[in-house]
């Protein structure tokens, strides 16, 4: 520990082993994978749209909402259905993402996951104030 500000320091020590080699290439310089990580982005987009939107469309069956008239409530087990069908595309889509990202270290996947519930999320609100009224 130094006393005072005008003692010097101790010299560090030599290295004696030279430093290890990182393969670590820029995305700007890598063009393969950028293009490989769009791909990667662009289908999980699309698949998670898709996705949402008939998750979506199913739920509003199942429980009889695009009926002009409505029947009778369903029982609450009617309810079941929807929900395992969320649960099975976000267990599927979120095992590849997590697959590509301990794979590869891309986060591409979860990128286009969100890009896809987006899109969805807007052609559905436009739906349903087209259905609904503003």
């Amino acid at each position: 520990m130094l006393d005072s500000p005008n003692q010097s320091r101790p010299d560090p020590e030599p290295q004696t082993e030279p430093s290890p080699q990182l393969n670590y290439i820029s995305p700007r310089d890598d063009p393969e994978r950028a293009s490989l990580e769009t791909i990667r982005a662009l289908i999980a987009a699309i698949l998670s749209a898709i996705a949402v939107l008939s998750l979506v469309f199913y739920g509003l069956n199942n429980t009889n909402k695009l009926l002009v008239h409505p029947l009778p409530r369903l029982p609450p087990p009617a309810y079941l259905g929807p929900i395992i069908a969320t649960a099975i595309v976000v267990l599927v889509l979120g095992g590849t993402g997590l697959r590509y990202y301990t794979r590869d270290g891309s986060t591409a996947f979860f990128k286009g996951i969100l890009m896809g519930i987006g899109i969805a999320v807007l052609i559905e609100g436009l739906c349903f104030i087209n259905i609904f009224g503003w």
